[in-house]
């Protein structure tokens, strides 16, 4: 059973603002073709999968085609329209790594190629701006999709208790049956038993006079002998 204080932490970071728990870093990070500036965030209690999963996603709202690059670990987003960051395409790369110690969470790092040029706060404010919006966006909808999982997930539980509560009663309810049928089999035994207990008692009177009437004809024989 998943921790139930999980739902609380998600219940109260939803009331509070992923924004005010996310701090996006930029520095310039290596990956698979160079160093360059990149944005660095991380996903609380959300594991790899999810991220990526979520991220292919988010970025086809941007019409990019989003493959992974096994050898350089590394997703790369094809021609994403971002039109407040370039009249171009832009190129979106992201490495997302899970950490589960020694608190499980992800971290996500995006470079945008804005064709020759890393995106950087500090060569454009307004465009580093719209960036951290885009990956709050990201974060924000990766969180609330982990959140709503866990419900799911706490709802098959709710679910199987509950279902395995009506099967218990369900046996109770055939265990006095049971019970009952056994009873009423009983109460007809006992009768039985006092009928056969009778029954016993006129035999043995049958006996009994089957015996002076076996003697009798004895003494009737030792009259020939």
């Amino acid at each position: 059973m998943r921790n139930l204080s999980i739902i609380f932490i998600f219940m109260f970071c939803a009331s509070s603002g992923f924004a005010q728990r996310v701090d996006i870093s930029e520095a310039a990070r290596s990956m698979n073709n160079g160093t360059y500036n990149s944005f660095l965030f991380e996903l609380p209690d959300v594991v790899k999968k999810e991220a990526e999963d979520n991220w292919k996603d988010f970025m086809g709202d941007f019409k990019a085609k989003t493959k992974y690059d096994r050898k350089n670990k590394i997703w790369f987003s094809d021609d994403a329209q971002m039109p407040r960051l370039s009249d171009n395409t832009v190129d979106v790369y992201a490495r997302i790594i899970e950490d589960s110690n020694p608190k499980r969470q992800t971290t996500v790092i995006v470079w945008f190629d804005l064709g020759g040029a890393y995106l950087s706060s500090e060569t454009d404010k307004t465009k580093g701006a719209y960036a951290h919006e885009i990956l709050l966006e990201y974060g924000m909808t990766t969180s609330k999709h982990h959140a709503e999982a866990i419900v799911k997930d706490q709802e098959k539980e709710l679910d199987d208790l509950e279902r395995d509560l009506k099967k218990l009663r369900s046996d109770n309810a055939d265990y006095r049956k049971s019970i009952e049928k056994a009873k009423e089999t009983i109460l007809e035994m006992e009768k039985k038993i006092e009928i056969n207990e009778q029954d016993q008692g006129k035999k043995e009177e049958e006996i009994g006079q089957q015996k002076e009437a076996v003697a009798g004809a004895k003494e009737y024989a030792k009259k020939f002998n």
